[in-house]
């Protein structure tokens, strides 16, 4: 599949999105360092999507439409295909 990276889930109002980290640029123990090459390196959008049910009472997870990753993110359906 190429380059590897690293992605996570980020919430932000009533959508989830699904954003690659920045991982190959770190400074550790350096505030002044972290806050440079947090505004110079972002972190990728790969795909978003609403938001489909309340937060769970208890674990705050929240139900959403997972098309997005089916369309959006270059090669994942090929790979999600093979794999099933």
């Amino acid at each position: 599949m190429g380059n590897s990276w690293v992605a996570s889930f980020r919430r932000v109002g009533t959508q989830m999105q699904l954003v690659a980290r920045n991982l190959g640029w770190r400074a550790e123990g350096q505030l002044a360092l972290q806050r440079a090459i947090a505004q110079g390196f972002s972190e990728s959008l790969l795909g978003a999507g609403p938001v489909a049910s309340l937060e769970h009472p208890e674990r705050k997870s929240v139900l959403l439409d997972a098309g997005f990753l089916l369309g959006d993110v270059a090669g994942y359906s090929g790979a999600i295909e093979a794999a099933f």
